[in-house]
């Protein structure tokens, strides 16, 4: 079960970074660190 688990989570993260990631970017959204956010924003997304 290990194992599987293993290529399942490996092949997601694959998936997120290689195909999903660039596509939400090609529309306008970005997915920043926390750090990369204003106070303002941050303030915003805490709410």
């Amino acid at each position: 079960i290990s194992v599987r688990t293993r290529e399942l989570c490996n092949e997601q993260t694959r998936l997120f970074h290689d195909e999903i990631r660039p596509e939400l970017e090609r529309n306008g959204i970005r997915i920043l660190p926390w750090s990369d956010l204003t106070a303002d924003e941050r303030f915003s997304l805490a709410e």
